[in-house]
């Protein structure tokens, strides 16, 4: 079944937003210049309201799929050109994402949608299965920079309490850095440097 594109309105935010600063300026000006300070304090808050309910309708359609996310927004946040794979994830999991309103809405029968919902679920899954393939020789390279990392740490760790620990004079047995007395002997223990 060929799905019809979605027309979308979209509206260029910054500009709607600069317009509204701009008219909100004015008309606070001038409405400040013939009723007084009080009428100008609320063409101001009126605007600021406006351009509030401007910020959360956008980002509520941004939230939902209606409104593309800013490309510089997108740009800044991806730390590389999305690939092949990548688009065709994204429009995979769109795809699910639009027959799922679809057939929330009654747009989609329930065997139209349980037959789309499978073909585009099976595209998903081939697609997650490729970038799986795709990873695969750099998994035993990070598994073992992992194992190296593990290592040094371990090593570190051992030096670490092997320096907290100081030995009896008396006895010569180890104890704990912050003992006072020897755990065999009973001596009064030397305080070190750190100590």
């Amino acid at each position: 079944m060929a799905k019809a594109p979605r027309a979308q309105w979209t509206v260029d935010v910054s500009v709607t937003a600069l317009a509204l600063a701009a008219l909100t300026v004015v008309v606070g000006l001038s409405v400040g210049l013939v009723f007084g300070v009080a009428s100008a304090l609320l063409a101001f808050v009126t605007g600021a309201l406006l351009g509030g309910i401007l910020l959360v309708w956008h980002s509520l359609r941004t939230l939902a799929g209606d409104a593309d996310v800013d490309a510089a927004l997108e740009l800044a946040t991806s730390a590389s050109a999305p690939t092949e794979l990548d688009e065709r994830k994204r429009r995979a999991l769109r795809a699910l994402k639009d027959i799922e309103q679809e057939h929330a809405v009654g747009k989609l029968d329930d065997r139209d949608f349980a037959a789309l919902d499978t073909e585009y679920r099976a595209r998903a899954k081939a697609v997650f299965r490729e970038m799986d393939a795709e990873l695969e020789p750099y998994r035993a390279k990070a598994e073992a920079l992992v194992r190296v990392h593990l290592e040094q740490r371990h090593a570190e760790g051992e030096k670490s309490e092997q320096a907290q620990l100081h030995a009896c004079a008396a006895c010569d047995t180890t104890n704990d850095a912050d003992a006072t007395f020897c755990k065999k002997c009973g001596a009064k223990l030397m305080m070190g440097a750190g100590h």
